[in-house]
C-alpha cells in the first residue's frame, strides 16, 4: 500500500495521493509487475477498497472478489450526509484529519492512534505490544502522513483529486456495479460498524438471467437432424421418433416441430440442437473490447480465456465480467437461436443480483447470461 512499509515513490514530484482511484491503479500496477493477468482479490479497509475499484473498473483482471464490509467504493457526492451518531463517533479520526491539528497529531502520534483504533474497532482482539510494534512500523514511511491525510480529506470532499486520476474518479462517482463473482464479509465483533446481512449493497453485485422460450416445443427438426452427423439408419429412426406425435387421452397430436418435453431422449436432442453455441461464443472473442491498463487491446488468447459457457440441454450460463461483452453475446445468441426456431423468452429475461431480482436491465451491468426452461 502506498505510503506504508517499504513502499516509495519513484519520482519526488509524484503527488502523494490517497484517493481511491490511486490505490486501484496501484493494485493493477502490482499485478502487472508480478505478471498476473487475472487474480482473485481480497481485502479489508483500504485494501478492500482497492480490490473493489479494480473489480469495478477492470473486471477482466479480477477472477473474483472477497470484500470485508461489502461495497467499498466511496460515494463522495454524498459524503456530507450524516451517519448514525454511534458510527460517527467511531470514525472521529476522519474528521480530526481534516484539520492541520489532525495532521500534526498523526505525524506525532501515529502509533498511539493505531492503538486506539485497533482497540475500539476490534474490542475482542487482545493484541500485545509486539504485534502493535510490528504493524506500526509500516507507519514510519516518510510519505505516510501525506497519503493518509489526502485520502481522508478527499473522501469527504474537502480535498481535490489529482488530474491523472480524474477520468477514473468520474467513473467511480457513478458507483459502478461490481460484476465479478463476489463474497462479502462483515465483522461480527466490529466495534464501530455493526454486522449486517449485506442486503443494503446487494444491488451493487448483479447477474443477468434469461430463458429460452419453449425450447423443447420449437426445436427445428431439419436443423437438428443435420447436426446429428450419423449413419442413415439411425437418422431415419430419430426422424420417425420426432414425427411420431404424442397422445393426450384418445387424441393424437402431430409433432411438426420440437421434441416432447419429458421424453426419454429429449435432453439429448436438445443438447444436439444447441450444439455449436460454444463455438459461437468463442468465435466472438476477437470482437470483445477489453483493454489493458495501458489502453491497448488484450490478446485474443486472453479474451478467449475470459469467457466461459456451461450448458446442459436448454440450460446454459455464459460467464464474463464485462457488461458490453454480455450484451454482445446475448444479441448473437438470439440470432443463432432464431435459425433453429428458438428465441429467448422476454418475460423471463431479467437482471438479478445474487439475492434479489432487479427491475431494469439498463440500470445494472451483469456478469453472466443464464438460460433455463
Amino acid at each position: 500500500m502506498r505510503g506504508h512499509g517499504s513502499t516509495s515513490f519513484l519520482n519526488s514530484a509524484t503527488p502523494r495521493s490517497g484517493q481511491q482511484a490511486a490505490i486501484g491503479v496501484d493494485a493493477i500496477a502490482l499485478m502487472d509487475a508480478l505478471q498476473l493477468n487475472r487474480a482473485v482479490l481480497a481485502g479489508y479497509d483500504w485494501g478492500g477498497r482497492a480490490a473493489c475499484v479494480v473489480a469495478a473498473l477492470w473486471p477482466e483482471r479480477c477472477t473474483g472478489l472477497v470484500s470485508v464490509n461489502s461495497y467499498l467504493i466511496q460515494d463522495i457526492a454524498k459524503a456530507g450526509l450524516p451517519l448514525s451518531p454511534a458510527i460517527e463517533s467511531g470514525i472521529w479520526y476522519q474528521y480530526y484529519f481534516q484539520t492541520e491539528r489532525g495532521r500534526a497529531g498523526l505525524t506525532a502520534n501515529r502509533r498511539e492512534i493505531a492503538r486506539i483504533l485497533w482497540t475500539r474497532n476490534s474490542p475482542n482482539w487482545h493484541f500485545d505490544e509486539a504485534t502493535l510494534d510490528q504493524h506500526a512500523s509500516a507507519f514510519d514511511n516518510p510519505d505516510y502522513v501525506e497519503v493518509v491525510i489526502h485520502s481522508y480529506r478527499h473522501r469527504l470532499g474537502l480535498a481535490a483529486g489529482y488530474p491523472m486520476y480524474e477520468e477514473l474518479e468520474q467513473r467511480l462517482a457513478a458507483q459502478p456495479t461490481i460484476t465479478v463473482p463476489t463474497i462479502t464479509l462483515d465483522g461480527d465483533a466490529d466495534g464501530v460498524v455493526p454486522a449486517t446481512d449485506g442486503k443494503s449493497t446487494t444491488a451493487k453485485f448483479s447477474v443477468l438471467d434469461v430463458d429460452i422460450s419453449k425450447c423443447f416445443d420449437r426445436i427445428n427438426h431439419d436443423v437438428l437432424l443435420k447436426k446429428l452427423n450419423t449413419y442413415p439408419t439411425l437418422r431415419r429412426q430419430i426422424r420417425a421418433w420426432l414425427k411420431a406425435g404424442f397422445m393426450d387421452g384418445k387424441s393424437l397430436f402431430p409433432t411438426d416441430e420440437g421434441t416432447p418435453q419429458g421424453g426419454v431422449i429429449s435432453p439429448l436432442l436438445a443438447n444436439i440442437a444447441l450444439h455449436g453455441l460454444e463455438e459461437l461464443i468463442m468465435g466472438l472473442a476477437p470482437k470483445f473490447d477489453m483493454k489493458r491498463p495501458d489502453n491497448t487491446q488484450m490478446s485474443v488468447r486472453d479474451k478467449l480465456k475470459s469467457i466461459s459457457l456451461i450448458r446442459y440441454a436448454d440450460d446454459f450460463v455464459v460467464v464474463h465480467q464485462n457488461l458490453e461483452v454480455i450484451k454482445l453475446c446475448k444479441t448473437e445468441i438470439e440470432k443463432w437461436l432464431s435459425d433453429i426456431g428458438l428465441e429467448l423468452k422476454p418475460s423471463k429475461t431479467r437482471l438479478a443480483h445474487t439475492l434479489n431480482k432487479l427491475k431494469d436491465e439498463g440500470e445494472h451491468p451483469s456478469f453472466y447470461l443464464a438460460s433455463k426452461d
